[in-house]
């Protein structure tokens, strides 16, 4: 069974309007909570990194990402030479 969340964000898509419907750990403020104090440093240090390296202001290592192919032309898509977690950052910023 699809989640509320999950359905939102595949009729976002579907509308054609989006490109990308990215996920992010950033939008409740609480969401980070539950974890280790190291690994909310990391996140943090990495989120805030990526937005001054690449001049973005995505979450890009939301593990839930939608592409709508209709309107990205796959070529831009391999444009993002990684194929581990970097993808996730490169194919945003491409």
């Amino acid at each position: 069974m699809i989640s509320f969340f999950k359905r939102s964000l595949i009729r976002s898509l579907s509308s054609n309007k989006a490109l990308i419907v990215n996920t992010s750990r950033f939008l409740k403020n609480d969401s980070l909570k539950s974890w280790p104090l190291p690994r909310i440093i990391i996140t943090w240090f990495r989120y805030v990194l990526v937005r001054i390296i690449l001049k973005t202001k995505l979450d890009s290592s939301g593990g839930f990402r939608l592409y709508n192919l209709r309107k990205i032309k796959k070529k831009h898509l391999f444009l993002a030479k990684n194929n581990s977690y970097f993808f996730l950052i490169e194919s945003l910023f491409y």
